[in-house]
């Protein structure tokens, strides 16, 4: 099993080191201008039923600022109700990149997601002149939303290289783009009106 997992709190962590297990227990939510958490290295986090971690910022990092050589897995538990609703209110993604750099590796296995892009920024995946990394998506209950004609999930037209972008499962709020889908899957009308 999983020995040593941090629960984050109102202030604390702000980073997320290599190798680390999180968890949101609680509803916790930052909204100061530079509020963020930046993932070092290869890190993992669980969101547990029945609560969220919400996080605004004004700055050009990510809300969940996984860059270029870094790499963050998230988790729900049995009914996806946890939630993380992250929103950049300039020029990075929600989770992903920041303005003109990298992004690293994000890979979604469940919770609720809820992430607004900044300004020509996706919701997951790449920053206003970001590029590269990766979204993998197996399942979760997922709300991406990028701005100014950028795509919800991935990167900018143009962005080289792009963000790649691989589905394998879940449940989404906006239509996917046929090109996200991993080979072998396809994406299917939903039926509960999500």
């Amino acid at each position: 099993g999983i020995e040593n997992v941090t629960v984050v709190a109102a202030k604390k962590p702000t980073e997320f080191a290599d190798g680390g297990w999180y968890a949101v227990v609680n509803n916790v939510t930052r909204t100061n201008a530079t509020d963020s958490i930046s993932v070092s290295g290869s890190a993992h986090l669980i969101l547990c039923d029945g609560a969220t971690l919400a996080i605004t910022n004004k700055a050009d990092v990510a809300a969940v600022s996984v860059a270029g050589g870094s790499a963050l897995t998230i988790y729900g538990q049995a009914a996806d109700s946890g939630r993380l609703e992250v929103n950049c209110g300039r020029r990075g993604a929600g989770i992903g990149g920041g303005n003109n750099g990298e992004c690293g590796e994000i890979t979604i296995h469940g919770g609720t997601i809820d992430a607004v892009g900044g300004n020509y920024s996706a919701g997951i995946g790449c920053g206003m002149t970001g590029k590269g990394g990766s979204v993998t998506i197996t399942g979760g209950r997922i709300v991406a939303t990028g701005q100014n004609s950028t795509d919800d999930i991935g990167s900018r037209s143009g962005s080289n290289p792009p963000c790649e972008v691989a589905i394998r499962g879940g449940i989404f709020a906006h239509a996917l783009n046929d090109t996200w889908m991993a080979p072998g899957y396809e994406a299917v009308a939903n039926t509960d009106e999500t």
